[in-house]
């Protein structure tokens, strides 16, 4: 019996360890709206470097860095790019990967573009997963556009 109740004690104190450990890390947010940014990035800079004649490390650049010569080219994509939708869909119970969607519409030309990929849970921007975490929802939507981009 008191094997019993010392694995239990000992599978207990790991449990708590696990989750003040994940508490501890969403805590210490990361920036999330620079989080969504590279999403978004990993998402649309090919397509992006393509539509602007640029390259994907100049868009990168334009979207998140302020004072850079990429100045021009932000405000050129901030002219095309209306707002990008995303869906982010499971979580850390499904045992599955994130399933993403990321919409961007180009309200000048009428085009809407999308692409969809997997997400490992860790990669998924944190002020996601604490919002799933929380709520026990499994899915979660955000809106972005370049106006909300964080500019280091």
């Amino acid at each position: 019996m008191l094997k019993i109740f010392l694995g239990t004690v000992a599978v207990l104190a790991m449990a708590t360890a696990v989750v003040v450990a994940v508490a501890g890390r969403l805590g210490r947010r990361p920036d999330a709206t620079g989080e969504l940014s590279e999403l978004i990035l990993d998402a649309f800079a090919a397509d992006w470097a393509e539509r602007f004649e640029a390259d994907e490390e100049a868009i990168r650049r334009a979207v998140t860095e302020s004072g850079t010569d990429d100045e021009s080219l932000r405000a050129r994509i901030t002219e095309e790019i209306g707002v990008v939708d995303v869906k982010l869909a499971g979580g850390p119970r499904s045992g599955e990967a994130i399933a993403a969607s990321v919409i961007c519409d180009y309200p000048r030309r009428g085009e809407r573009a999308t692409a969809e990929f997997s997400l490992a849970w860790l990669e998924t921007p944190a002020d996601v997963r604490e919002e799933m975490l929380r709520s026990g929802r499994s899915e979660v939507f955000r809106k972005w556009s370049l106006a909300d981009a964080v500019v280091r």
